[in-house]
């Protein structure tokens, strides 16, 4: 199966911990190689920003 078609079509969330700049980086990186229907952007929240740590991004995806 094509990776490139994971995340087409599909509601795609992002996520942050104290790293805007970062998310934008990777937001412009999925609209350049997929095409998701709706990208939402949020902060990360404390619990799993403390594993994570600072200037990390996450991404998952809602299968429709």
């Amino acid at each position: 199966h094509d990776s490139k078609q994971t995340l087409n079509g599909k509601r795609v969330i992002i996520g942050h911990t104290n790293a805007p700049e970062n998310l934008a980086t990777f937001k412009a990186w999925i609209e350049k190689h997929y095409s998701p229907t709706e990208i939402i952007q949020t902060d990360i929240g404390s619990v799993v920003g403390t594993h994570a740590g600072p200037g990390a991004v996450a991404l998952s995806f809602v299968e429709e």
